[in-house]
């Protein structure tokens, strides 16, 4: 696996653990309010961090959907920060440089590098076995 999909993985892994504690976070709130539409916001943020946990493990697999789906996936994630950012506050460009923005940045780049799209691409090496 080149390193740039181990960087890509690691940006992944960074979004699957901040989201972990976020859910941790929103379980506490939706058991101290006990409001209902919380328990819909609480099962979308469950999905969102399965799914990211799922592409995780995918990622090692050399097949390219894996590769395209986390490019969208995180696409998708960058789009809702940056509508989210325009409706609450107005999009600056001092509001850019944010964790929620470049992590899905820098994974987007790290796997559309050409070394990710030849690892992507390129045949599975068959494993040999213990005797050769």
């Amino acid at each position: 696996m080149p390193a740039t999909v181990r960087a890509a993985r690691l940006g992944l892994t960074l979004q699957f653990a901040f989201g972990c504690i976020g859910l941790a976070f929103a379980l506490v709130a939706v058991i101290t309010v006990g409001s209902l539409a919380g328990l819909g916001l609480l099962a979308v943020m469950a999905v969102i961090v399965a799914f990211t946990g799922r592409l995780i493990q995918r990622l090692s697999t050399r097949s390219s959907r894996p590769r395209w789906t986390a490019l969208g996936f995180q696409l998708l994630v960058l789009l809702i920060d940056l509508g989210f950012e325009t409706v609450d506050h107005g999009l600056t460009l001092g509001s850019l440089p944010r964790l929620g923005l470049l992590v899905p940045v820098f994974v987007i780049a790290m796997l559309l590098t050409p070394a990710a799209g030849r690892w992507f691409t390129a045949p599975a090496t068959p494993s040999r076995g213990p005797r050769g």
